[in-house]
């Protein structure tokens, strides 16, 4: 946004967010990297009401109970493990569990297939939103995503 209006010119933009002081860094190509920080896996912090400190947490919406990481990276997010992010039920699922009880402050909804050991897709309902067309993540941003969710398959690799 402040390089599209003409703000900065700067290739490294420091910026204060609500989750804490981020440095973008403008690419060549104009895409922006950024370095969000470690997750953040203690429930309290999302806000989520947990009754411990696991990587896994069961959820009940409408009589199905349903297995889900937290996780904030300066906003909260809930992970749901699929099989396919296409057939996921998305629109079903994703404003249920956004407005659920146990998130007091709401959050957003990943819906996350691991692809393999270094690769997973992944679809997001975002807090007042609508769900984001799936996109593939590779490499430590899907160990993370992996890790969000209690995923054994990805737990812990960090490459």
């Amino acid at each position: 946004f402040v390089r599209d209006q003409r703000l900065t010119h700067k290739h490294e933009i420091h910026v204060e967010t609500a989750g804490g002081p981020l440095v973008l860094n403008v690419q060549h190509d104009g895409m922006v990297r950024v370095d969000m920080g470690a997750p953040r896996f203690n429930p309290a912090t999302l806000p989520f009401e947990a009754t411990g400190d696991q990587p896994l947490h069961e959820v009940e919406v409408e009589g199905e109970t349903l297995s889900l990481g937290v996780v904030s990276m300066g906003n909260p997010h809930a992970v749901l493990q699929v099989e396919d992010v296409e057939r996921a039920p998305v629109e079903r699922l994703g404003p249920l569990l956004e407005s659920h009880p146990r998130f007091p402050k709401r959050v957003n909804v990943g819906f996350m297939q691991v692809v393999s050991p270094n690769e997973i897709r992944l679809r997001v309902f975002e807090r007042g939103s609508s769900p984001s067309r799936p996109m593939k993540k590779s490499g430590w941003r899907a160990n993370q995503n992996a890790t969000w969710s209690g995923s054994s398959v990805l737990r812990g690799s960090g490459a």
